[in-house]
């Protein structure tokens, strides 16, 4: 499960950002967002496949953001947290925080827009994840003891 998803949160991106890049840098301008996740800030132990898959993209997309900027092109790393949508509704656990789909949509094109370098949202969470990334790795651990999960496996029928 976990090569799964760093093949396709990870390595699908780099695909497909990847063949993006010497055009953009020939324009002179464009930009480019990779939607990692705040899993990204730290490892949450119901899933370790995650989180590495979302913190690699978070870390390409920081190392190719100064790389980039000599030729004009920005990039923006997005972190979201809890929002509406078919995995939410697949997730089995706390979701604090949680927000409308066109909420969190609103947020991540208000930052896109702007040129942000980074878009991380809901501040507490974001925050909360920081602070346990940061914090002596054995209090971080005991924090994250406390978080449990669990995604339901898609349906048949779900498509």
């Amino acid at each position: 499960m976990a090569s799964r998803q760093v093949r396709v949160n990870l390595l699908g991106a780099i695909n497909t950002v990847e063949p993006l890049l010497p055009a953009l840098c020939r324009r002179g301008r464009g930009r480019i967002a990779v939607i990692a996740s705040i899993a990204a800030y730290r490892g949450l132990p119901d899933s370790p496949g995650y989180c590495a898959s979302k913190a690699g993209l978070r870390a390409y997309g920081e190392a190719l953001r100064p790389r980039l900027a000599r030729y004009g092109v920005g990039v923006t790393i997005v972190c979201p947290g809890f929002f509406d949508s078919p995995m939410t509704d697949r997730f089995d656990g706390p979701t604090p925080f949680l927000i409308s789909t066109a909420a969190a949509a609103r947020l991540v094109k208000r930052g896109i827009d702007r040129g942000q370098r980074r878009v991380s949202f809901p501040w507490p969470l974001v925050f909360g994840l920081q602070f346990c990334n940061l914090a002596p790795a054995v209090i971080g651990d005991a924090i994250m003891r406390r978080y449990r999960f669990h995604i339901r496996a898609v349906a048949a029928n779900d498509g």
